[in-house]
């Protein structure tokens, strides 16, 4: 049974209730008004040609819709992308970058010209001197090693826009781990399947569990979705600015919150804050009696992820290329 404790410092809290929360349908916007996800893909299995030319017709392919799971081995994946004329708000002007992610790994073309390969997640230059209307071809070969083949993660991002991008990730980030720091969820899950063993050892206070629930599903009704998709940015910050001030009493309660757990319910909890404090990623170690999270930080953000995470152990690790190794051995002697 694993014990895990952990603070969470400066983050909002909420109850979970039944079916899509508020909090629920304002990450869900913020995703697809602020990361500029690009969605409904074609998509062919070993189709004739060559189907990285900007010219190819690919209008008989199926359409492919982001984390849809499909069973190839390999498959050649398009889109056509037209800039629009602004992006979070600014003009689309300068360098734009694609971010993308496919299950296994992938080979990349942009209007035919082959940018390489892709271990599962990859970031490529798309233009340097963007304009709107600009018609982009974007095309994948995408290769899978077992298991359903997912295109999960597909979206434009411009050099001018990155400021506002980092605030609505960090906003939408947030919301969700305050509601899953204060749900009541007692779940256990992995890639295969979901169990309920219905263990919550929180010693908190249930009402002020869902007392502290009910303002932040409140407050994320009044963020300024609105002004987001007008790109209105002056406005939609404003509407952040009045919804953090709304939820002071919850930040307070937040640096005295303490959980101990005696199940795995939580862990996307300790995953997400390190996410929040600045890790690229994580994955959780071990099993039987113990286990580790472990993240993946860059060396400027990993004093700010461990003073967010104090309250866990720190175990400091590191990298090398020797592979497994025999450290003991025992030789009996033969008489």
């Amino acid at each position: 049974m694993k014990t895990l404790k952990i603070l969470a410092l400066l983050v909002l809290a909420a109850s979970l209730g039944f079916g899509q929360t508020n909090v629920d349908k304002l990450v869900e916007r913020l995703e697809f008004l602020g990361k500029g996800s690009i969605d409904n893909w074609k998509y062919a299995v070993n189709p004739p040609g060559d189907p990285s030319r900007p010219d190819y017709d690919d209008s008989q392919w199926q359409t492919l819709k982001l984390n849809e799971s499909i069973y190839p081995d390999s498959c050649w994946i398009r889109r056509v992308v037209v800039l629009p004329d602004r992006l979070l708000g600014e003009p689309v002007s300068g360098i734009v970058r694609f971010l993308v992610s496919v299950d296994d790994y992938g080979y990349f073309w942009v209007d035919g010209e082959s940018k390489g390969r892709f271990p599962w997640d990859g970031e490529f230059e798309i233009t340097k001197d963007a304009k709107a209307g600009q018609r982009i071809v974007l095309a994948i070969k995408a290769i899978n090693t077992g298991g359903p083949l997912r295109l999960i993660r597909a979206l434009i991002q411009a050099e001018v826009s990155k400021k506002h991008a980092a605030t609505i990730d960090d906003l939408s980030l947030s919301f969700r781990v305050g509601q899953k720091l204060l749900s009541f969820d007692t779940y256990q899950t992995n890639s295969r399947r979901r169990v309920d063993p219905k263990t919550d050892k929180s010693t908190i206070s249930r009402e002020e569990r869902e007392r502290l629930g009910r303002l932040l599903q409140e407050a994320a009704t009044k963020v300024d979705l609105q002004a987001l998709e007008s790109g209105d940015m002056v406005r939609f910050i404003a509407s952040i600015d009045k919804v953090k001030s709304e939820l002071k009493s919850v930040s307070e309660f937040a640096k005295r919150f303490t959980l101990f757990f005696d199940s795995n319910a939580h862990i996307d909890a300790i995953y997400q804050t390190g996410l929040k404090a600045g890790a690229l990623g994580g994955k959780l170690l071990g099993a039987g009696g113990g286990g580790f999270m472990m993240f993946f930080v860059r060396p400027e953000q990993q004093e700010q992820v461990k003073e967010a995470l104090k309250h866990l152990l720190y175990v400091p690790c590191r990298l090398d290329d020797l592979g497994s190794q025999i450290i003991y051995h025992s030789h009996e002697d033969e008489y």
